[in-house]
């Protein structure tokens, strides 16, 4: 080999060596598998369903190139690297939430509405549901929390039974045992769910000015609509109300709407005061929209497809609210 050979050899050599020396590691990955709570469902609902995922990374700002789609068995998984999407988004991005509607006025349970009807709030879980022991000692409980009395503070729930309680990871963290002072289990009463409202509402029912802090209320454990009505749900900005989520709903969906608000509307004129929607997210009031009984356009209910969650503070609030509200005909389960 000649000497210009050998030292270009060398050359490409040490080239090579430090290529693979100062090479980046590969950014450590999220991987979600796309499942179906149906097992008829087909390989194209399935791919759907991950193509879902990857609209709704892009949405959180991942470039498409850098999320990657594959068949995995009967299935398929969505990766991308852990840093493309912040971790206090991944949850909205990969989780279902929960939309409920309800007849604020019928739907309150007693405990939370005076004689009058009027919302009757309680400012803690903990203040909400400890008059209601006595009631749960004659008729039951749908599920059950463990407390803190000193704090008036949720240690673990809601569970099933109140053995679960204590199996939980904080309470044997904490070697919390039945009986064991300052804890105390309360159930919720039958027939019954707790409802909260807080900062995130512009007012919750009962309240005045924008809250600081959380309200608590009883409900009706079957609501007017839930997510299964709704068809989509969009983040858009309105010249009067600011950044609103749209949520139209399917066809079914609408029916029940058209029918709610016709009952509010009949309601309000036999009672002369308005009646409210109250639009639930993850058991949080996010808004209560009256029916005006004054307007005759509503006799019939309304004739629209759609509701709207309005006073949000910022166009970012109502895309992360959007993301929760949207339907997911999947689900989406970490591996890594």
């Amino acid at each position: 080999m000649s000497r210009l050979s050998l030292l270009l050899f060398v050359l490409a050599f040490v080239a090579l060596a430090a290529s693979g020396c100062g090479s980046k590691k590969s950014a450590p990955q999220a991987v979600f598998a796309v499942q179906s709570t149906d097992p008829s469902a087909t390989t194209e609902e399935l791919k759907s369903g991950a193509d879902l995922l990857v609209a709704r990374l892009i949405r959180q700002g991942a470039p498409r190139d850098a999320i990657h789609v594959q068949r995995e068995g009967a299935g398929f998984t969505v990766a991308f690297a852990r840093d493309l999407v912040p971790a206090k988004s991944l949850p909205l991005v990969t989780r279902r939430s929960t939309l409920e509607v309800y007849d604020l006025e019928k739907d309150l349970a007693g405990p939370s509405k005076n004689a009058q009807g009027v919302p009757q709030p309680e400012l803690s879980l903990y203040s909400l549901l400890a008059p209601q022991q006595q009631n749960v000692e004659f008729k039951g409980a749908d599920a059950w929390e463990l407390f803190n009395t000193s704090t008036k503070q949720l240690v673990a729930g809601p569970a099933k039974t109140p053995e679960a309680l204590f199996t939980t990871r904080v309470a044997q963290r904490q070697n919390i045992k039945p009986g064991k002072p300052p804890y105390v289990v309360f159930g919720i009463p039958k027939n019954t769910v707790p409802v909260s409202c807080g900062p995130e509402a512009v007012v919750c029912p009962g309240g005045g000015a924008q809250p600081t802090s959380r309200s608590w209320y009883l409900f009706s454990p079957v609501p007017q609509l839930t997510s299964s009505d709704v068809a989509s749900a969009s983040a858009v900005t309105d010249p009067s109300q600011g950044s609103v989520v749209r949520i139209d709903l399917n066809a079914e969906g609408t029916r029940k709407l058209r029918e709610l608000t016709r009952v509010l509307f009949q309601r309000g004129q036999l009672e002369q005061s308005p009646q409210h929607v109250a639009l639930v997210v993850d058991r949080q009031i996010r808004s209560f929209p009256q029916i005006d009984y004054t307007d005759t356009t509503l006799a019939n209910g309304v004739s629209s497809g759609g509701l709207q969650i309005t006073g949000l503070r910022s166009q970012s609030e109502a895309q992360e609210l959007a993301l929760a509200v949207e339907p997911l005909p999947v689900k989406f389960t970490r591996l890594r």
